[in-house]
């Protein structure tokens, strides 16, 4: 979900290749003890010591039972406890600290009470909340349901809907950004065309995941067209830049073929209908395959349009391995904040389940040619992308024969669609003019999202915000799209710490052939029910 399964895997291969110390070596004893007794749930000492673990940027780790945030922008954590060095070494008895945000890579705590108070932004963006002890504040969920919490990043919903359910949300942003050094940007969508003579535009984010959002900015993109057209953009891949197309034509599928059966109904209306095969029991790898034909004669410049998005397979294993991780969450990814070749291997998650192909019959070459690609991350909502075709070697007056490969399980498919590309086009940002929270204007919050200066929203589970815009020309229509940027991080179940294993996240992370049968076993045995749980478990927002 967030991601591919190897945000994962990457990350706890660097823990457990380049830190196992914290686990083996006897002179960390202490610390472990100490780390083991904070995640017991059951033990006294949780149940009745909150506390805040701070994991440092130079490898040292503070343990701290009594604290408070100061500064303007929350940007200092004081506090008494004991502090650990590198090597897990405790150094000297309990005693009062100061530490700066600029020295921290991730904090963790049973109790997130004192972070949501204002004021306390840098460093409760870099704090993962623990589900037990003194933050005891989630419903218990047990089996399948745990593995089925609502979660993702921001959602975004536009104009009057305001309904939080399958096929409603308009957008999602910044799905992998799953740490403070994973920061990113992100483009989105929004299939919604203003009509003439509206002057402003509405639009509310929300957080409905246990999860913390920090969000630096949220800009709409504008592009005025006629009634009659439709703009579409493109991520490139490969220059990682984001392209806007002005298209005058659709042309829908003669031909649907999936299992060699004809099912020229499918994919042909944006309606919700999606199509996605089910996951092969031994293989989460597998392949599928679609085979299309269009007449494409009358298309100067063709592009192909999807409209797609991501299936639960990567929230499963996602969960999976951060309950594998257990209570040694926050030493792994506070090595994700302090290594850069870690982050630099992040930046390639979906090697293993992959991308949409976009394969070209070749008739001269008799084979299938692979043309363009289709990415983006994220369960929620769904994604309406173009991609330039080149057709150049093809011959346009026989009918055009194009295929989509992809992991079977991975993706979920609404529309399938050519359109001739007009003309390529610049956006125009929208101001943000104005952000009410229960009705209330809040112009702090306005000036925090409305530009990219570094000073970020911290979204906590249940907030829900009204954006507004000005639209620059009452008289034309607009086509609008999404760009925000920012990170989020997740919060640890009480469940997931009972699933400790560190020998099923090595033979996870090691490709373990065994591993991933069971893992494919047992989301084929989940399947099905895994969509229904995840959506009734979202967070209530007013």
């Amino acid at each position: 979900m967030r991601s591919s399964i190897l945000l994962v895997i990457l990350s706890t291969f660097f823990f457990l290749s380049s830190c196992s110390l914290i686990m083996k070596p006897d002179f960390r004893k202490l610390y472990s003890k100490e780390n083991k007794i904070l995640h017991q749930k059951k033990s006294p000492e949780a149940l009745n010591t909150p506390f805040v673990k701070v994991h440092m940027n130079n490898g040292d780790v503070y343990v701290l039972y009594s604290w408070e945030i100061l500064g303007e922008e929350g940007e200092t954590l004081s506090g008494n406890g004991v502090l650990y060095n590198y090597a897990r070494t405790r150094l000297g008895e309990s005693k009062d600290y100061q530490i700066n945000a600029d020295d921290i890579a991730i904090i963790e705590t049973n109790d997130f009470s004192a972070f949501k108070k204002k004021n306390t932004g840098r460093i409760a963006a870099l704090v993962i909340p623990l589900s037990i002890g003194g933050a005891a504040i989630l419903t218990p969920v047990l089996g399948l349901a745990a593995l089925a919490i609502f979660g993702s990043c921001p959602t975004y919903y536009t104009g009057d809907n305001t309904t939080a359910a399958p096929h409603t949300i308009d957008a999602e942003t910044f799905s992998n950004a799953i740490s403070p050094s994973m920061e990113r940007r992100d483009l989105d969508a929004l299939n919604f065309s203003t009509p003439k003579g509206q002057k402003t535009f509405k639009l509310t984010l929300r957080n409905e995941a246990l999860e913390t959002h920090i969000i630096d900015y949220v800009k709409i993109k504008a592009i005025p067209k006629k009634s009659s057209e439709k703009v579409f953009h493109e991520f490139d891949i490969a220059s990682k830049t984001d392209n806007y197309y002005v298209c005058n034509t659709i042309v829908p599928a003669q031909k649907v073929l999936i299992d060699n059966q004809d099912q020229s109904e499918v994919l042909r209306a944006m309606d919700n209908k999606e199509y996605f095969a089910s996951a092969n029991p031994k293989d989460l790898g597998a392949k599928q395959f679609i085979d299309l034909e269009f007449d494409a004669s009358q298309l100067e410049q063709a592009g192909m349009v999807l409209r797609f998005r991501q299936s639960l397979l990567t929230t499963f294993l996602f969960y999976e391995s951060m309950g594998y991780m257990g209570r040694y969450i926050a030493d792994i990814f506070a090595k994700i904040e302090k290594n850069t070749n870690t982050r630099a291997a992040l930046d390639a998650p979906m090697e293993l389940l992959g991308k949409i192909d976009i394969l070209v019959w070749d008739e001269n070459k008799k084979d299938w040619e692979l043309n363009t690609q289709f990415y983006e991350l994220g369960p929620l909502a769904k994604n309406l992308q173009i991609r330039p075709l080149e057709l150049s070697n093809i011959d346009k007056d026989k009918p055009l024969k194009i295929r989509l490969e992809f992991s079977r399980a991975l993706w979920r498919l609404d529309y399938v669609a050519l359109a001739n590309i007009k003309e390529q086009v610049t956006p125009k940002e929208l101001e943000l003019t104005e952000v009410t929270i229960d009705n209330n204007v809040d112009t702090e919050v306005q000036e925090l999202l409305k530009s990219d200066d570094g000073k970020k929203l911290n979204s906590w589970p249940g907030d829900s915000f009204v954006l507004e815009y000005k639209l620059p020309q009452k008289e034309a229509e607009y086509e609008l799209f999404l760009e925000s940027k920012g990170y989020y991080i997740e919060w640890m179940r009480e469940e997931w710490l009972e699933k400790q294993n560190r020998w099923k996240l090595m033979n996870m992370l090691k490709m373990n052939k065994t591993t991933w049968r069971k893992l494919a076993k047992e989301y084929k045995a989940k399947e099905a029910e895994l969509e229904t749980l995840f959506w009734n478990n979202m967070t209530e927002t007013p």
